[in-house]
């Protein structure tokens, strides 16, 4: 971790770390981990809020303040944060056949490099 992200701060609640009680912590404003000082144990994970800004007075502004990506979902085993590879091919026919090609291949090798058990969890939730 780099000590230019880091912030040391005592929590207003005196929140002490599980492994060993201590009450200090570093906030890494990179990545959202509150950890602890003394053991290094992750104490908190802030997670980004993806959705939109709340205010916006015209088209304009509404642009500017719309964030980019997929919104986070409990019903995905991942969250909705995996890449999918289409099964379809209608699409496919449309595109020149050395694209195709690479499609396939690239389909191909996502099926063999994917654990089982995300396998599974996407089969079982789907």
């Amino acid at each position: 971790m780099e000590e230019l992200n880091m912030s040391e701060e005592k929590t207003e609640t005196e929140t002490k770390c599980k492994e060993c009680g201590y009450t200090k912590f570093s906030r890494d404003s990179t990545k959202g981990e509150l950890i602890c000082m003394r053991c290094g144990t992750m104490i908190d994970i802030n997670d980004v809020d993806s959705s939109p800004e709340w205010r916006a007075f015209d088209v304009e502004q509404k642009s500017k303040r719309t964030r980019t990506g997929a919104p986070i979902t409990f019903t995905k085993h991942d969250k909705g944060f995996s890449t999918d590879i289409g099964n379809s091919s209608a699409e496919l026919y449309k595109v020149p056949v050395k694209k195709r090609a690479q499609y396939y291949r690239l389909r191909k090798w996502n099926k063999r490099l994917t654990k089982s058990k995300d396998r599974n969890l996407s089969y079982s939730l789907s």
